[in-house]
């Protein structure tokens, strides 16, 4: 089977700047019986990946950009087009394609729209061959949002290479790591806060922030003040994926404070990395870690202070949540799990 993977905006489909959904993608050529007939098309950028094929476009406009996606999705003879995140995208591809069945794949959980927004939503949706979820939190709150209109709305949990979170559990450090974006949705700054008020009681624990700062000025003021007054506490910025793995299998405790998650890849991958992690169950949050986290009741500061003084004074809870969260991963979240539940999907989707 032939597919065109499309991966329309604000993604970089290479090592230095790959987001969790560019790995997803990155992952089914990887991993899919079907990645041999499988070809990328993504926007021109730097350092794209160079181990599979990519097929670029550019151009000023939105128009113009999805007129390039197209074109160089038609060159491929997919029999599937999957369009990563953006239903606008995935609909107008749709609409420029139609002897081709185009798919969207969403990674979030789907926001409430209202009125003429709402109602023009749906119509993209109607010109698609299916949707992915997931999750099937997301799943559920989209059919909530929006009535089964005959097409197929499957569900595709990701997964992650075992091979590549291996690494030598007495090289670990003293270490709290929060990956991902740090912004209001992602809980960073109650995390900031619990984090600055119980590291001073903990010499020689230490906490890294591994992503890009984001939200408004005020928030990020905020949290560069916060920061700023406990000296245990660094912000790294983005850091190549092989950086981050490296973090992570050299620290002991994962925080995810996310008040919305369709996934939480972060949570798979700190349970790869055999850390603690103490997370939310919000969005598809809770059916990642099941009873292997410490969970959250809220993501705000007074909880989250609670678990990481525990984590770090408790070791046998520490290394019991480790150990039963790399389990769930082995269990139900490697590339194996991923590739068999993606095939079906798009088997059955190309049907």
């Amino acid at each position: 089977m032939r597919i065109a993977v499309v991966l329309p905006r604000n993604m970089h489909f290479g090592p230095a700047g790959a987001t969790s959904i560019d790995l997803c993608a990155r992952d089914a050529v990887l991993h899919s019986r079907h990645g041999g007939d499988m070809r990328v098309i993504c926007e021109d950028a730097p350092g794209l990946y160079e181990d599979m094929p990519v097929t670029t476009f550019s151009g000023r406009s939105v128009g113009h950009r999805m007129r390039g996606a197209a074109r160089a999705a038609a060159a491929h003879d997919p029999d599937l087009v999957i369009v990563h995140q953006h239903a606008p995208s995935a609909a107008r591809l749709a609409r420029l394609l139609p002897d081709r069945r185009v798919v969207l794949y969403l990674h979030g959980m789907p926001k409430r729209l209202s009125g003429f927004r709402r109602w023009w939503r749906a119509r993209d949706y109607r010109d698609l061959a299916g949707m992915i979820f997931v999750s099937e939190a997301a799943h559920d709150v989209f059919g909530g949002l929006y009535p089964a209109n005959g097409r197929p709305r499957l569900v595709v949990p990701n997964g992650i290479d075992p091979q590549f979170w291996t690494g030598i559990d007495s090289s670990r450090g003293d270490t709290i790591v929060m990956v991902g974006r740090i912004e209001p949705q992602k809980g960073s700054l109650a995390v900031a806060q619990a984090l600055a008020e119980v590291l001073p009681r903990h010499p020689g624990w230490q906490a890294r922030f591994i992503g890009p700062l984001a939200g408004d000025r005020a928030f990020r003021e905020a949290f560069a003040r916060t920061i700023a007054a406990c000296p245990g506490i660094t912000l790294t910025g983005t850091l190549p994926f092989d950086r981050v793995r490296e973090e992570c299998l050299s620290a002991r405790i994962a925080v995810l404070a996310s008040h919305a998650e369709g996934f939480g890849r972060v949570a798979v991958e700190a349970f790869a990395a055999r850390l603690a992690l103490i997370a939310t169950r919000a969005g598809g949050l809770g059916e990642v870690i099941g009873d292997c986290a410490y969970a959250l009741p809220s993501p705000e500061s007074a909880p989250l202070a609670r678990a990481i003084e525990t984590l770090i004074t408790d070791s046998a809870l520490r290394e019991d949540l480790a150990t039963r969260g790399h389990a769930r991963f082995q269990a139900h979240y490697t590339t194996a799990a991923f590739a068999a539940a993606f095939d079906a999907a798009v088997e059955k989707m190309a049907a």
